[in-house]
């Protein structure tokens, strides 16, 4: 596991938590977080009551991290806001929210001249995304500010539009934006 990786799980399993099985949950039951289908899908058969921290660990680097570059992230603040994200909201649409938010920054600076290149919002975290957040990350800290409240504000909206679709959700909303939409 990487340096940077180590923190951001720490924080983020500490959010999720060990075993719970909510009926609100249209995931089912879960583990740190994890659930069967992840667990299975990673070949973990044991009963997701006792999956092993590690095991959670080693699905969250494959599944979330990895998926994301985040190794590649010029910024650990970065890195662990769109790992958390992405763990609490799936990976294809956090890769979209940072696209999104990257095309808006791109004429922050008040010109014409964009400061990086449009991308396509194509929900896929690729090189050329990577490659474009890191040049945002190193225009300035501000920058990385701005950046990291727009993809809360994303986040945020996401919660909104999940619990006007499905009312049941509506329990974690108060939880959902104070722990996981921090400005």
């Amino acid at each position: 596991m990487t340096a940077i990786f180590d923190p951001a799980f720490t924080k983020t399993v500490g959010l999720e938590g060990g075993y719970t099985d909510d009926p609100s949950d249209p995931g089912g039951p879960t583990n740190w977080g994890i659930t069967v289908a992840e667990a299975r899908e990673f070949g973990y058969m044991g009963d997701i009551k006792d999956l092993p921290i590690e095991t959670a660990k080693l699905i969250y680097k494959a599944k979330y991290w990895n998926v994301l570059l985040l190794d590649s992230v010029a910024d650990q603040s970065v890195a662990a806001e769109i790992f958390d994200s992405a763990v609490n909201c799936g990976p294809s649409t956090v890769a979209g929210w940072i696209q999104e938010a990257l095309n808006a920054l791109s004429k922050a600076d008040g010109t014409d001249v964009p400061l990086w290149p449009v991308l396509d919002v194509d929900k896929n975290f690729g090189p050329v995304s990577l490659e474009v957040l890191n040049t945002c990350i190193s225009v300035s800290p501000r920058f990385v500010q701005v950046l990291i409240e727009t993809l809360n504000c994303l986040q945020g909206a996401y919660y909104v539009h999940s619990t006007e679709k499905n009312p049941r959700l509506r329990k974690f909303f108060f939880g959902w934006i104070a722990n996981r939409v921090t400005l």
